[in-house]
């Protein structure tokens, strides 16, 4: 116990090794009270004591062992939860950005990238901060499809003025005179 360093891999086993050690106990408190002779009760209550203050050492080692765990999870959630909320400040600058399209889309996928690697963050703040992820991923995807609309639209006019000079060229290649064409 003392050299295990995460209190995960030995929960399960202090927790049985508890209940078992709490129902030795009532079960020898029982078979206290049946003991008549008074050193034999004063030895049997000394042995049990010394098993039971035995055990509460081990036991405090857990808690103090599991309260440092805890204390380290909830700051490394609270480190997490600013990383996460510096990303989503990166989020909503490359929302607003006028940089081009294929710049801000691979920083958003680092953004997303960088997102998925930090860890859990703490549960009263997971909600909202999944929320308003969620909510900068829609305008960034708004902000694409936007892009893409204009892109096509753009196409789409191009594609129209080269039909017309196609057809201005196809009506030059009727034209009998040579210079008029030129």
């Amino acid at each position: 116990l003392q050299n295990s360093t995460n209190i995960l891999e030995i929960r399960d086993a202090i927790l049985k090794l508890k209940s078992l050690h709490d129902a030795k106990v009532q079960i020898e408190r029982g078979k206290l009270a049946e003991i008549t002779d008074p050193a034999q009760f004063e030895e049997r209550k000394n042995f049990l004591d010394k098993q039971i203050d035995a055990f509460e050492t081990v036991w405090s080692i857990y808690k103090e062992k599991r309260k440092q765990y805890l204390e380290e999870l909830a700051r490394e959630q609270e480190e997490n939860y600013k990383k996460k909320l510096a990303l989503l400040d990166e989020l909503k600058q490359l929302i607003d950005s006028d940089q081009p399209f294929k710049v801000t889309y691979d920083a958003f996928n680092k953004i997303r990238e960088k997102w998925q690697e930090i860890g859990k963050v703490p549960p009263s703040k997971n909600n909202e901060l999944w929320l308003s992820y969620n909510h900068y991923v829609a305008l960034f995807m708004d902000k694409i499809k936007q892009f893409k609309e204009l892109r096509d639209l753009d196409m789409k006019k191009n594609l129209e003025q080269k039909i017309e000079l196609c057809e201005l060229a196809e009506q030059l290649l009727l034209e009998p005179n040579i210079h008029v064409a030129f």
